[in-house]
């Protein structure tokens, strides 16, 4: 198979596993990398960019680099920018919050128990 030129699957999308046994079945030598090209274990990510790219035509047992992300998507972050507020913190932020055009909204107390509406 020596000088042989194979088209590279495009497996953008899919598990590290499938990507790499698929990989290997069309005679490619698959590995994993980050987002900044350095080798990682790929088990339990998604396929998000490779190198080559699906459908060139290159030489039959060519290295095949597979972007892998992990969890929060194709940036590979799985950890919000900004963390939401600890639920404490929005109860202490409702004292604050006072908004008279709002049937049911006004300051928040806690010492003032709920009024009951005759039925």
């Amino acid at each position: 198979m020596a000088g042989t030129r194979v088209s590279v699957p495009d497996l953008v999308g899919f598990g590290w596993d499938e990507a790499r046994e698929m990989a290997r079945a069309v005679g490619f030598s698959p590995r994993a990398v980050g987002p900044d090209g350095q080798p990682v274990n790929g088990r339990g990510g998604v396929v998000v960019g490779q190198e080559p790219e699906g459908g060139r035509r290159v030489p039959h047992g060519s290295d095949l680099a597979l972007r892998i992300a992990f969890g929060g998507g194709p940036g590979g972050d799985p950890e919000p920018r900004e963390p939401t507020p600890h639920p404490r913190e929005f109860t202490e932020r409702r004292d604050l919050v006072d908004a008279p055009e709002v049937p049911g909204s006004g300051p928040f107390h806690r010492e003032r128990e709920p009024e009951l509406v005759p039925g």
